[in-house]
Parts: structure tokens; sequence; C-alpha cells
């Protein structure tokens, strides 16, 4: 058997394996009894790391690591995969380790070395809510409405035995230390609880509720899931109304990614159709794998005579590759425009890399707003424009005329919010992709296809 265990970061996995498969092997007994016989059951491992796990005498082999790194080997079959935490991914990564695993996935069934039939795969998901949008949410609720083959188990905090405080526990809130006296919200949780799940709430449960929301405040409902309903938040203040973004889920539905390229990192629901036009939207960054914190390199293809968005490329890239991957990806989209955007050093290092090394030519050149002359090789975003920007994005996308297959992008278009009058991303999310969205809306309506004309794009020349 192929088993893959994956987390989202490194730690997570390095601690699996220390805490939780090391130890399940070395607790395995040696001999079973089958048929009133005993047999030899626990295999000898060979290959021992904090990675992977070999047994030759089955040839079997189980590999733990985190999402943005791990790869299923092509060409061989996945028997077992879990995925944890998969809501907290690194954004890009979802997609396509659900393709590879599910493509490695034999149907049917297996005869096992003791004579028995077990499922040939079995691919598990578990996770907390983390937001409405993005590609955990929309697996959830596929499986919720029965539009995909998974079967979907929903688990209430109050299904954890542990999730009780006792009268006179010292954990509890000073408050609540005493008798409970129910109140109208807790009254009505109770009926809930009861109905959909046939669970009577004890007092000792309410006190622990009781200290969990004031712990947890307005992630209670996400960290404490009660129902499929409520776990599944949307940030204070978003910008494009959910409505709006509910829509563009359903729509995106409709074409699933045709398949992933460089590496994984390139997802492509439409090739190039002969004489259009496409444009690329890029915002680099660092690229640093060691920094949890750095940024994602983000890029989406855009068909300028539908508004339709084409392929995607995400992940942390180095400048220098990014660029290179740019240009890998515009000649094959008709030699589609570039454009960068250059809010930073990186923006200039792919510039830079696109003109004098690979000496691509159709690159964007913004227009200074005053006299409407060529200005800046790239997109800059600042204060100046970000607002009115994200306005006009979002009056297109509420009406439906921007399409995209994209569940990442959309995810990231519900956490950015407006705060004391500006426009960023809700706190601790990324919303590069989404931002690569309302750059090209600004582009497209400077240069709408109607009116296309030899000096519309503004070409770099060598």
């Amino acid at each position: 058997l192929n088993i893959y265990s994956i987390w989202p970061g490194e730690k997570q996995s390095l601690e699996h394996m220390d805490a939780v498969v090391m130890p399940m092997y070395e607790r395995l007994p040696e001999f079973i009894t089958i048929g009133g016989r005993e047999v030899p059951f626990k295999p000898k491992m060979g290959l021992a790391n904090r990675t992977t796990l070999t047994f030759p005498e089955t040839g079997s082999r189980i590999t733990v690591g985190p999402a943005g790194s791990i790869r299923f080997a092509r060409g061989k079959t996945t028997h077992r995969v879990h995925f944890s935490e998969p809501g907290f991914y690194p954004p890009g990564t979802f997609m396509s380790l659900k393709a590879a695993a599910e493509g490695g996935a034999p149907i049917g069934t297996m005869k096992t070395n003791y004579g028995y039939e077990a499922p040939a795969s079995r691919i598990v998901w578990e996770s907390t809510a983390n937001g409405r949008g993005g590609d955990w949410f929309d697996l959830v609720s596929a499986a919720r409405y029965g539009r995909t083959s998974y079967a979907l188990h929903f688990y209430p905090w109050m299904f954890d035995s542990e999730a009780l405080l006792e009268e006179g526990s010292l954990e509890a809130r000073l408050v609540d230390r005493g008798a409970i006296e129910r109140v109208p919200e807790e009254i009505a949780f109770s009926e809930m609880a009861h109905a959909q799940y046939d669970w009577d709430i004890s007092d000792p449960q309410l006190r622990y509720r009781r200290l969990k929301k004031s712990e947890l405040g307005d992630t209670f409902p996400q960290e404490m899931a009660e129902d499929l309903d409520t776990c599944f938040l949307t940030p204070t203040g978003m910008v494009i109304s959910s409505a709006s973004l509910d829509a563009m889920r359903t729509h995106a539905a409709l074409l699933k990614v045709r398949r992933f390229e460089m590496n994984e990192r390139l997802a492509i629901w439409q090739d190039a159709f002969p004489g259009e036009q496409y444009i690329i939207i890029a915002d680099p960054s660092e690229g640093l794998w060691d920094n949890p914190k750095s940024a994602f390199s983000a890029a989406i293809v855009v068909r300028k005579s539908t508004w339709e968005q084409v392929a995607r490329l995400y992940g942390k890239i180095a400048p220098r590759e990014f660029a290179d991957m740019l240009v890998d990806i515009a000649k094959s989209y008709n030699n589609a425009l570039i454009v960068p955007e250059i809010n930073n050093k990186c923006g200039g290092e792919v510039i830079a890399e696109l003109m004098n090394v690979k000496h691509y030519e159709n690159i964007y050149r913004q227009r200074d707003l005053a006299t409407r002359r060529p200005g800046e090789w790239g997109w800059r975003t600042h204060r100046g424009n970000k607002n009115g920007m994200i306005q006009t994005a979002k009056r297109i996308l509420e009406a439906g005329a921007f399409h995209t297959y994209d569940t990442e992008l959309i995810g990231q278009l519900y956490n950015v919010v407006e705060d004391r009058g500006y426009y960023e991303g809700a706190s601790g999310t990324f919303v590069d992709l989404a931002m690569c969205c309302f750059i090209a809306i600004a582009v497209l309506v400077e240069n709408p296809p109607e009116t296309h004309t030899k000096t519309t794009w503004i070409q770099h020349r060598r």
C-alpha cells in the first residue's frame, strides 16, 4: 500500500510522524489470530526517517509531509490518503493535491494478505472550517448536497467527551462555577442539538461553551463548530457581496481544471484559441519557502474578448523563475500581454528579467494619469488608485461580467474587506489572486476589446 498523510505545514507533519505514526507502529502486535491460527502481523521496517517509512516485505510505504512540498509519485497508486486541516493549506495547493490523489486512487476492492476484501482506496479529508468560499468550503458543500462521491461526516464540538466543565471547576469562568441558569440563546441551542443530532446538552457542556465563547470571541462558530451553516464565517466588512460570490462559485463548478503544469503550480481551465488576445496579470513575491509569512507569487491569464480567467499560476516562486514561467505561459497564449505589478523590488526584478534576459516584447506600460502619456513599465497600485480600482471591480463582479472557474480566487474575494475607508485583506488571509483579478478588470476597462487599436497596448521593443 502507498499511504499518505498530508498536513498544512512542516511542523505539523513532523509532529504527526513522531506522535502518531511511529507510536502506532510500535504498538502493533507481532502476531494476530485468524481462523484459529497465529500469523505474523507486524511488518519489518526498512527505511525510516522524518517523512517516510517503508516496509519491504509488503511493498508498503507511509509518507508524511506538508501540503506545500509533498508530491504524489507519478504513475504510483495512492491506496490511502489522509488530508489533515486542508482548510489551512498554503494557497494554490488544494486542487492539485486533490487531483493527484484522486487520479492515482484505484476503484473497487482489493484482497488483503489475510484473505478478506478491503476498499482499494480511501481518501479522507478532515479540517476545521476556515471561511466561506475557497476549495475546502466547496468540497464540503458538494458532499453535503450529494454532488460528489465523498460522504460528509460532521462532528460538532459537543461530541467531544472532554468538552465539559463540572460545577465548581476552577477552569470555568468565575460566574459559572455554580449552578447554570440557561438563557434563551442557550435554550435555542439545546433544542437545535436535540433536533439535529439527537443530543441532550448538559450543564457541564454549557459551562464549557460559555468559557470558549468568551475566549474565542467572533471565531467561536468556526473553532467550536455547532452546525454547517454557521461554522464557515464571512469576514466583517466584505467588499464584494456574499450573494455575488456565491453565484460565482456556482458558475465555477461548470468547468473543472483541465490539467496542472509547472510542478502543479499552473492550473489550466482553457487552452488558447487561435486569434484570441490574452492578458496575464502578475503579482510577484520573493518566493521564500522557509518563511511561512512570505507572500505567494500569483498570476492569472484572462481571455480579453470574454473577460474570462482561463489559467492561474500560484506558488512561492522567486522573481526570476516567475518571469521565466510568465514568458512560457504568455507564448502559449498567443504572446499574451504581461502586466506585472511593480509595488516592490520583486516587480522590478521581473520587469528586468522579461526585458533584458527573456527579451519579451509585449509588456504593459501604465499611462500617466495627468498627461495620458506612457509612464513606467508594469502596473503600480497605490492609495491614489487602489480604492477606485476595487470599487470598479466590485461593480463588474457583482454584475457577473467577469468570469472565473478558480475557486481559490473566489475564496480570496470573500476576504477583501473595508477597514476605515481602505480596502485590504482580512487579518491572516492572502488576497494576491484577488488583487490580480482587480488589476485585470482595470486593464480591461482601460482597453475594452471593441476599441482595441495598434496604440492601445504599449509594447516594449528592443
